[in-house]
């Protein structure tokens, strides 16, 4: 048993969390070597692993509300191995409070075609659930086995699915306003280191030039002194 993507047996299957409202393919199978055998499903249960829970397929394996879920379909193969499928289309949907879903469904597994039932999959026509009758038993060898499937289920306003809108935002190219204003705050403080620079270079050259000033009137005392000591 597993949950897939989207409404058709071909989707990719469900792995992660799913939000309310999106589409799903319930699928149920049974693969064996040998040919003749059969599979009905008899109930189907939802909860969210605690006191929440409601019915999606009766006893007669019809749908109890056709918004929540579909009447099973089916379809075989003996390509190689034998397979057996029935498979249901349902929109996500969510307990209050709870974001736990557990999809539980009683199955049949028979040896030969399983006791008829009013929503059978091989049953072309379809049979509403008022028209319902009990099933004749038959002598078939057949095992009852229960399956299920956990989900996540988000809202819309959940941290996960603000993070995904997030991270699809921040991927996104920037607009050529916000390339503009970048820009011209990097020619700004281009323009600011410039002029520091060239501070800096005047007040060096200003230092080098009085330095030399310096050095010539040294060296003018220096002569001025030792010609007055010889006069002397």
């Amino acid at each position: 048993m597993e949950i897939r993507n989207g409404y058709g047996t071909n989707g990719v299957r469900v792995t992660g969390p799913v939000r309310v409202g999106d589409p799903l393919t319930l699928i149920i199978y049974m693969r064996s070597k040998y040919d003749g055998f059969d599979i009905v499903v008899n109930d189907c249960f939802a909860h969210n692993g605690a006191n929440k829970r409601i019915q999606l397929i009766d006893e007669y394996g019809c749908p109890v509300d056709d918004k929540l879920i579909s009447r099973f379909r089916g379809s075989w193969s003996d390509t190689g191995v034998f397979e057996t499928q029935v498979y249901a289309y349902m929109k996500t949907f969510r307990f209050t409070g709870s974001p736990a879903l557990y999809i539980e469904c009683d199955v049949r597994m028979c040896h030969g075609r399983c006791p008829s039932q009013p929503c059978h999959w091989r049953n072309l026509k379809g049979v509403s659930k008022r028209e319902a009758v009990q099933p004749k038993l038959n002598s078939t060898l057949s095992d009852n086995i229960s399956l299920f499937q956990a989900l996540r289920v988000l809202q819309e306003e959940d941290e996960e699915s603000k993070a995904k809108k997030e991270s699809i935002t921040s991927a996104k190219p920037q607009d050529m306003s916000e390339t503009c204003m970048k820009t011209s705050v990097l020619s700004a403080l281009l323009a600011t280191c410039c002029v520091l620079l060239c501070v800096l270079g005047g007040s060096l050259l200003a230092a080098c030039a009085k330095l030399r000033y310096r050095k010539k009137d040294a060296a003018f005392f220096d002569n001025y002194v030792g010609h007055k000591t010889q006069l002397d």
